[in-house]
């Protein structure tokens, strides 16, 4: 009787460890696939960060070239004004010979 006892002692040992490796091969397998599955989610996201990036930088410089030429357009357009606006040099003598 003890030596069936010890037999059946015996075989589930062997049993706790068949589990035990299989747990660490599953753990292993596990492991692995994550970082599989993670470094392939870090590469799309990486591939569409930039491609947005790109379009975003692409929109900016855009935006940025029309607000440059509205801004040079209106400023030419306000030193055509400034130019073609009469010169009263007589009222304006007068008045600094009144002030001075």
């Amino acid at each position: 009787m003890a030596q069936d006892e010890q037999s059946v002692i015996s075989h589930l040992l062997e049993v706790e460890a068949e589990a035990s490796e299989m747990i660490s091969a599953a753990q292993a397998e596990s492991e692995k696939t994550l970082a599989s599955s993670r470094a392939q989610a870090d590469s799309i996201y990486n591939e569409k960060f930039r491609a947005m990036n790109a379009e975003l930088e692409d929109q900016y410089k855009a935006k940025v070239a029309e607000y440059s030429s509205a801004h040079t357009a209106a400023l030419d357009q306000y030193k055509k004004e400034i130019q073609s606006v009469q010169k009263d040099v007589e009222s304006f003598n007068g008045l600094l010979d009144r002030l001075l």
